[in-house]
């Protein structure tokens, strides 16, 4: 009977601990939750996102997949990428965010027949204009600084970075403008996605991507939450929500306001969709970025210090999805951008181009094949080929052929508006006196008449000194370092006749002159020029007394100049 009864006991301790030892090994053998990061746009605000990166590497959560929308995707590719959130913070402080959203170069860096233009014509009055009818620019900027602040942040001078081939699964969100469709970038240039991404309406420029025009993801989907459950079937999602607030009915004053406000609540309304998805189990952070707006980029260390702070909040949920140290440091690693010499490069080609000739790009190059990939150097000459006003864009790709040659591939895009505009120019000026004189001008610029460059401006001008000018202009050689150049103007003004400051009577002058030449381009300094000037003028009484005689004369002579505008 005892010996039954220690049976017993023993079976049912045996089977305790059995079942104990199977709990255990069940516990630690179960698979950690996989973790969705989702970052939101929100303009300058999103740096707070480098902030809650931070934080995540301090407590030692990894992620399984990434999503982000405008300033999101900009994180978010960068991360995927593999850069650190120490060194995100570091690029985004050094950044002149005020020059980035200015697509020219410097002034000194632009060619010369560029500057004499931008002089009679306002800057930004390009419209196109064709067969098809009139076109207009589709944006204030076309992001060209943007997109090669882009490169060289994720390194793309080592490579072209495609979306696919990065060690962390990453969604990029954008808007098909034409369909009005959620477009989710999986695969495909890293760089080109972040800038649609980031491609506010009327701002900037939309994205050509795969046949679709492509802008700011805010407007269909800016806090992606349901990306990412489906990008790497995410138990858990991390949110993160930086987008602004609504503007009250005292900020809303002006037609950039107005903008403004539509633009955020289109957004405001698919974040409320978004965030309905969340369940129990995830984690929403919304750092108070109280009095930082999205235009706010240069105030990203203390939106990222923000974003951090937001973060620790929430530590405790956090730390739950935390892994040991040496799982942590080898999920980490994996991330990181081998670090090598930069590549040599073996070939350049010219792609894209329809009407311009691509030595009009060649001759601002100094890279050549067997020179190391220098970024810095290759983004300051495709700026000066921007500067050339022929172009929407100048990007580089560097890949890798079958034959292992690395080859850097210039790609201009040609200005969508072009290549025939009507150009518009203002003058006032005034001597705070007896005298002043105000112009409005229109002209019609077609270019590239021909292979080499052709040019031709006819300008009209009404005000105070009418007239009519036609101005051809011809390069001589591909390069367009020799020209030839000529131009006729018909105008008129009116020259007072004063005597003791007081106006005696007004003449009407009319000038026609008539100028051939030829002459050189000193790179970007400026022109050298050659010809033959012709110039006959007529004087006749306008109003008052008849002081001198109503007459004409006609003078000609051989010209030269040396013209240099820097400053």
């Amino acid at each position: 009977m005892k010996t039954n009864l220690f049976l017993c006991l023993f079976l049912r301790l045996l089977l305790v601990a059995l079942l104990a030892n199977a709990g255990l090994t069940s516990a630690a053998d179960s698979p950690r939750p996989r973790v969705g990061l989702v970052l939101g746009g929100g303009g300058a605000r999103g740096a707070a996102h480098i902030g809650v990166l931070e934080v995540l590497e301090q407590l030692r959560v990894p992620v399984d997949c990434v999503a982000g929308t405008s300033m999101g995707a900009l994180v978010a590719g960068a991360f995927a990428a593999g850069l650190t959130p120490a060194q995100m913070r570091a690029e985004l402080a050094k950044a002149d965010w005020d020059d980035l959203f200015r697509d020219d170069p410097a002034f000194y860096e632009q060619s010369y027949r560029r500057k004499t233009a931008d002089k009679r014509f306002l800057p930004a009055s390009e419209t196109g204009v064709g067969a098809d009818g009139v076109k207009y620019q589709t944006g204030i900027i076309s992001g060209q600084k943007i997109k090669l602040f882009f490169n060289q942040l994720v390194h793309s001078d080592l490579g072209e970075r495609m979306i696919e081939t990065l060690p962390l699964p990453l969604s990029i969100i954008a808007t098909d403008i034409v369909k009005g469709e959620r477009v989710v970038m999986r695969s495909g240039s890293l760089t080109s996605a972040m800038r649609a991404s980031m491609s506010v309406p009327g701002l900037m420029s939309p994205v050509a991507v795969d046949g679709r025009k492509l802008v700011d993801g805010g407007l269909v989907d800016n806090v992606p939450i349901e990306e990412v459950r489906a990008r790497c079937q995410a138990d858990v999602v991390i949110a993160v929500n930086v987008g602004s607030p609504l503007l009250t009915a005292e900020e809303i004053s002006g037609l950039v306001s107005v903008s403004a406000q539509m633009v955020n609540l289109l957004t405001e309304q698919n974040v409320t969709r978004s965030l309905a998805r969340l369940t129990a189990g995830d984690i929403y952070l919304k750092p108070d970025l109280k009095g930082i707006t999205a235009a706010d980029f240069q105030r990203t260390g203390e939106t990222a210090d923000r974003g951090a702070l937001a973060a620790r909040a929430a530590a405790d949920r956090l730390r739950a999805l935390a892994v040991d140290e040496a799982s942590y440091t080898a999920w980490s690693q994996g991330l990181q951008i081998a670090r090598r010499d930069a590549p040599r490069i073996d070939q350049i080609e010219i792609a894209g181009l329809k009407l311009v000739n691509p030595a009009a790009v060649e001759r601002h190059l100094e890279v050549r094949p067997g020179d190391r990939m220098d970024p810095a150097a290759v983004n300051s000459q495709l700026l000066r080929a921007y500067g050339d006003g022929y172009y929407e864009q100048v990007d580089y790709a560097l890949t890798r052929s079958l034959r292992g040659r690395n080859i850097l591939r210039i790609s201009p895009l040609e200005k969508s508006w072009g290549p025939d505009y009507l150009r518009y120019g203002i003058n006032l000026d005034t001597n705070f006196s007896a005298n002043s004189s105000y112009g409005l001008r229109v002209a019609y610029h077609k270019t590239w008449l021909n292979s080499l460059g052709g040019e031709f401006i006819g300008q009209a001008e009404i005000g105070s000194q009418p007239g009519i000018t036609l101005d051809y202009y011809q390069p001589l050689d591909a390069a367009q370092r020799y020209f030839a150049e000529s131009s006729v103007k018909i105008g008129s003004r009116l020259s007072g006749i004063y005597l003791d400051d007081q106006r005696l009577a007004d003449y009407k002058i009319t000038e026609k002159t008539f100028r051939l030449g030829v002459g050189r381009n000193l790179g970007l300094l400026g022109q050298v020029r050659a010809g033959w000037k012709e110039t006959w003028y007529s004087a006749e009484r306008d109003t008052g007394l008849p002081i001198f005689p109503e007459l004409s004369l006609r003078h000609g002579g051989w010209t030269a100049a040396l013209d240099m505008d820097q400053t």
